[in-house]
């Protein structure tokens, strides 16, 4: 099948569809791979038996199943790589276990809030970052933020992260762009001990201190007074409280849907962050007010 996802046959009869593996692995292992096929398999045409008679008939069942994979397979693009599985049914007739998969692509991810805030905050990105090379990105989401800062910050290069789940989203956006300085985003889980060194001499992070946990805000800054060099850059966007008080109303009534959705998230006060920030060795640069009451806060380590 050329570049299309690999097919391999046992000899204990297992039919596996996966993507980039070389062995056979457990039926919650193959749904988990099957993620990123683009394809979609027919049922067998009857249920068959297993006398010997039926063994002629066994082997063209099957070489019409590959047939219809052969014809059905779509290159290994990065947008055919992050389909959507929607069913995964094994039919058993026989020795033989056929897993069959219904595909269907799976759609880009879209947050409107990003599309509201991505231009304001672009606007401090282009000053604090003009003298930056490369930034990672932390909890790039949907990946709207990474591909529109990636274009109209040219001599930068982006590092998108996030957890595992929401990178085939991001890759669909990033496919689309196809921008030369957009890189591919990275797995980072902000409760891993070490992140990944990427050599990046800015970070940025938009509207993730206030969803999670006050443990993973501290190791947020920690990681950033370890990763990054004398001089880089930390900017962070989002609500923040100011004397221990909301800026607005719609800010506390925000603030209450957070802590009664999860009583681990909320709106952080200011003087606390920046506390964890001087704690790391990083001090106060800018601070910018923003649209809809949300801020652009800007460290340097020294």
């Amino acid at each position: 099948l050329g570049p299309a996802p690999i097919l391999r046959a046992e000899s204990t009869g297992t039919l596996a569809v996966l993507t980039r593996c070389s062995t056979l692995v457990t039926r919650a292992k193959l749904l988990a791979a099957a993620q990123s096929i683009a394809i979609r398999i027919p049922a067998p045409r009857k249920r068959l038996r297993w006398p010997v008679r039926a063994s002629k008939l066994l082997i063209s069942e099957w070489k019409r199943v590959v047939r219809a994979i052969s014809c059905a397979a779509l290159p290994a693009t990065s947008a055919h790589r992050d389909s959507a599985v929607t069913d995964v049914t094994a039919l058993r007739w026989c020795a033989p276990t056929l897993y069959i998969f219904s595909i269907k692509p799976m759609q880009k991810p879209y947050s409107e809030a990003c599309d509201r805030n991505k231009a304001p905050i672009l606007s401090v990105l282009q000053s604090v970052f003009s003298s930056r090379t490369k930034v990672l990105e932390v909890g790039s989401g949907t990946g709207q933020h990474a591909v529109h800062f990636a274009q109209h910050l040219p001599h930068l290069r982006w590092q998108p992260s996030d957890v595992v789940e929401h990178l085939p989203g991001m890759r669909l956006w990033f496919a689309e762009a196809n921008l030369g300085n957009l890189l591919e985003p990275i797995a980072l889980d902000i409760d891993e001990p070490v992140w990944p060194q990427t050599g990046a001499d800015a970070m940025f992070t938009s509207n993730t201190l206030h969803i999670v946990s006050w443990p993973r805000v501290e190791r947020v800054f920690q990681q950033a007074g370890s990763l990054l060099p004398v001089d880089g850059v930390l900017a962070v966007y989002g609500p923040f409280n100011y004397d221990g008080r909301h800026t607005s109303e719609s800010n506390a009534r925000f603030d209450l849907m957070l802590r009664d959705r999860d009583p681990a998230s909320g709106i952080r006060d200011f003087e606390e962050i920046d506390g964890l920030a001087a704690g790391v060795g990083l001090r106060l640069l800018q601070d910018h007010a923003m649209p809809a009451n949300n801020r652009v806060l800007v460290w340097s380590k020294s």
